[in-house]
């Protein structure tokens, strides 16, 4: 399952709390916490949060991070 590490940064760059963050991506708190403690977030969440910051999945992905096994299933989100 995928990671977001530069999630944190891009919530907070755009003065968002965790709460706010996950409400507007419909999950909850907890969940946002996990996946911005580095935890693995499933397929959907992975979509739900960059789109409620207005970005594509990879660009909260590193470049290590983002590897064929990540992407999987996050296609139709960037229009690949």
């Amino acid at each position: 399952m995928p990671k977001l590490p530069r999630l944190r940064t891009h919530r907070e760059l755009e003065a968002m709390t965790q709460e706010e963050l996950a409400r507007l991506a419909g999950l909850s708190r907890a969940t946002v916490s996990r996946v911005e403690s580095g935890q693995s977030a499933f397929p959907g969440t992975t979509r739900k949060l960059p789109r409620a910051l207005g970005l594509k999945p990879r660009e909260l992905m590193n470049q290590k991070a983002t590897d064929h096994s990540q992407m999987r299933g996050l296609e139709d989100v960037d229009g690949e």
